[in-house]
């Protein structure tokens, strides 16, 4: 598989590569329904469905009179969701798709426009290869695009800034070496056209706006453009004024959100530093990150991370993309709470990592033993990205679709099963979920009822439930491998939907 990749045209590589990238996008987009972790929901498709006035606003969580969220998303969304509302499209399903439609492409063509851009900072042909493989196909970039995530717009705004970076610095200045820095005001060569800092400067700010855990990239970029691009201060003051007019735009459409004078970012601030409320969600040890990433990002693919990322932090430590993910990494091993998701942004940086790896012992990569380690990195990489991107991104978002499906169902008894957040704009009926525990309960319901329906997600459960003669409407698993393999899955989840008669 390497043999062929290397053997290949770069130009012909470069677009056989985003075909294929493409066509994974587009799985993501249909299948990987639901979320990764329920800030996609809470913070994202709730706040949309407030605009659209389906979703009372009593039933969000403490984060929106907190007002700690972020309009800007949620806001574009609404405007992809109204449209679709006006020509009668208002299947939650169908409207999320298109959001994840959207997100993906916009996120796909941004991270294409920044590779090829990147390109003319990777030295050799072998190298080159290696970095468009693993820009187009690393497993978890089409799940991850597929997000409508705060990470993934910060990602995407974090990437414009690198490309627009990219395109007014000469070549010359991200491979200056760390003695070259300069703290002179004066005779500084480098400037930055006005419309450019601008930009810079707005996209700087919104990818703080849309994930404020990403704010040491401010300081980080204009350090570095002050020390090592030899950047005129005139040009870091209309990058200053970029990130002014972002304020000014997010405070615009957060009072537009809220219905009141709100910037969101300030409010999270607040919140956070005045009940530091980060770390009641628990806290993790400084580690965290570099055990998630070595066992999430699966052996040996998550090799070909952590070992080029640390190799490139420690060679090149003035290099702009050193300073932006060094400094991203470090606060966020720093702050107690930590969840992987938190420096999904950093993956823009990992292609190039590896062709800077690679190009630094390119000696080795004809040695038989690294070919049989990479080769079986692609296949691994190619059987993770072909199962992330056609599972579901929460398993249980086929429950809702079968209850959307079946609105005669007027109520749900969640069976020792307790659903702390009902996804209630999928429910067409808003049916509600009544929490029941143990077999004299189950009793006591099929007496009162002629007929009742179950969610039940313990393997274990089922049993009760078949002997009393419940039809199981909706399966997660076809009855058959259930019936085969029950006694080995006692612990496992499996949701199951039951219909008992009295």
């Amino acid at each position: 598989m390497i043999s062929k990749i290397l053997d290949t045209d770069s130009k012909v590589l470069f677009k056989r590569l985003f075909l294929v990238s493409i066509f994974f996008h587009l799985l993501a987009v249909f299948f990987s329904e639901g979320f990764h972790r329920p800030d996609e929901h809470l913070g994202m498709l709730r706040y949309v469905y407030v605009k659209l006035g389906i979703y009372p606003i009593s039933e969000l969580s403490w984060e929106y009179p907190a007002k700690i969220r972020n309009w800007v998303q949620p806001g574009f969304y609404y405007l992809i969701s109204s449209f679709l509302y006006t020509v009668g499209i208002k299947n939650p399903f169908t409207i999320t798709f298109f959001l994840r439609l959207v997100t993906s492409a916009l996120s796909l063509g941004v991270f294409t426009i920044f590779i090829k851009q990147c390109s003319i900072l990777v030295k050799d042909k072998v190298s080159l290869k290696v970095y468009y493989f693993f820009s187009f196909l690393f497993w978890f970039f089409p799940f991850i695009h597929a997000r409508t995530t705060a990470e993934n717009f910060g990602m995407t705004s974090l990437t414009i800034v690198l490309i627009l970076l990219m395109k007014c610095l000469p070549r010359e200045t991200f491979e200056s070496a760390r003695e070259n820095f300069s703290y002179s005001l004066k005779n500084r060569s480098q400037v930055i056209p006005l419309h450019f800092a601008i930009l810079i400067g707005f996209f700087l700010g919104m990818t703080v706006n849309f994930r404020i855990p990403l704010a040491p990239i401010v300081p980080a970029t204009l350090c570095w453009l002050f020390l090592f691009g030899d950047t005129k201060i005139s040009s870091l003051l209309n990058i200053i004024l970029g990130g002014i007019l972002s304020i000014l735009f997010t405070t615009l459409i957060d009072t537009w959100g809220y219905e009141e004078f709100t910037y969101s970012t300030y409010s999270y601030l607040y919140q956070e530093f005045t009940r530091n409320v980060s770390t009641g969600f628990g806290t993790s040890p400084w580690y965290y990150y570099l055990n998630k990433v070595l066992m999430k990002g699966v052996p040996p693919i998550s090799l070909f991370i952590l070992i080029p990322t640390i190799y490139f932090w420690i060679k090149k430590k003035s290099h702009l993309f050193t300073w932006i993910s060094l400094s991203i990494f470090l606060l966020h091993s720093l702050i107690g709470h930590k969840e992987l998701r938190y420096i999904f942004p950093l993956v823009v940086f990992i292609p190039f990592f590896i062709s800077y790896f690679i190009s630094k012992f390119e000696i080795y990569i004809k040695n038989k033993n690294f070919l049989i380690l990479f080769n079986v990195t692609i296949f691994v990489n190619f059987a993770f990205m072909t199962v992330s991107s056609l599972k579901p991104a929460y398993t249980p978002i086929d429950i809702y679709k079968f209850l959307y499906q079946n609105d005669y169902i007027d109520k749900l008894y969640t069976y020792d099963n307790l659903q702390r957040d009902k996804l209630r704009i999928y429910l067409k009926n808003n049916i509600p979920f009544e929490y029941i525990q143990g077999e004299e309960k189950f009793s006591e319901v099929l007496k009162e009822n002629d007929r009742s329906w179950f969610l039940v997600e313990k393997i274990k459960d089922f049993d009760l439930f078949e002997k009393n003669d419940c039809k199981a409407l909706y399966t997660t698993y076809p009855d058959w491998f259930t019936q085969k393999f029950k006694k080995y899955l006692q612990r496992s989840k499996a949701w199951n939907i039951y219909q008992c008669k009295s």
